[in-house]
């Protein structure tokens, strides 16, 4: 695919979680396929092993600031890969730390909650038992709402593979990121949603986002799964970075 179908990629990793390329050369990928924005997304503070740490992303702060100079033909932004932490729909990122965000992604991680103990028993086993094809509907009421209450509780701008690992209800999900203006990523590396999950975003009235969660610098900018669907939906019009670089986030609203 070529990658000049989106005006951005808006959810890449760094070295400063567990991606494998610099900031710089993310931004330099992302120029070499002519994106017109790129958005530094790493894994959130309360991530073990794979986050950034308050001090780490004070470097990355003053890294993007410098590169904003050097490559002022693509917009880059700095944002953050937040994670939902408990069954509050709590994520790991204070509103002091969200001043400093251009964008604010978030999803489900089991890394992220099993070492909680609360959240190791109504996230993280739960999580594993999906792995082994064991959800029950309750569960789904469950996970539902901690999405919800995240969505509600703070001002997302993009949920991140949306139900993959913690299986939703897609028809009261896509209804309450309507309604508060959260976009939904079709996500290429975790091929989530289905289509038949899909079909009931679009019936909610859902916008979406199709990034591509790289982790390698050759992965940025790809997001055949995703344009597939959007093609074969015609959706177009409803993906923000398939019509431009410059489009509402919620959470500078």
């Amino acid at each position: 695919m070529s990658t000049n179908l989106i005006y951005g990629d808006y959810h890449t990793h760094t070295v400063f979680s567990h991606g494998k390329g610099t900031i710089e050369q993310n931004v330099q990928e992302a120029i070499k396929h002519n994106l017109k924005a790129i958005a530094i997304t790493d894994h959130g503070f309360g991530q073990p092993f794979a986050g950034i740490t308050p001090k780490s992303f004070e470097v990355m702060k003053e890294q993007v600031k410098e590169l904003r100079v050097k490559y002022p033909e693509i917009k880059i932004l700095l944002g953050v890969e937040a994670n939902i932490i408990n069954k509050k729909g709590e994520i790991d990122l204070t509103d002091e730390q969200e001043k400093d965000m251009d964008i604010i992604l978030a999803g489900y991680h089991l890394s992220a909650t099993q070492r909680r103990l609360p959240a190791l028993f109504s996230l993280a086993v739960p999580a594993v038992l999906w792995t082994a094809g064991i959800c029950t509907k309750g569960q789904v009421r469950r996970n539902t709402q901690v999405y919800l209450k995240a969505i509600q509780s703070r001002k997302i701008d993009v949920i991140t593979h949306p139900g993959y690992m913690m299986p939703i209800d897609y028809d009261e999900f896509g209804k309450c990121c309507a309604d508060l203006g959260t976009l939904v990523e079709i996500s290429t590396r975790h091929e989530v949603p289905t289509e038949e999950n899909l079909e009931k975003l679009i019936n909610a009235g859902v916008n979406f986002i199709i990034n591509s969660d790289a982790h390698e610098l050759n992965e940025i900018g790809c997001v055949d799964y995703a344009l597939g669907l959007v093609e074969k939906y015609n959706i177009q019009d409803r993906v923000v970075n398939l019509n431009s670089c410059e489009f509402k986030l919620r959470s500078k609203s």
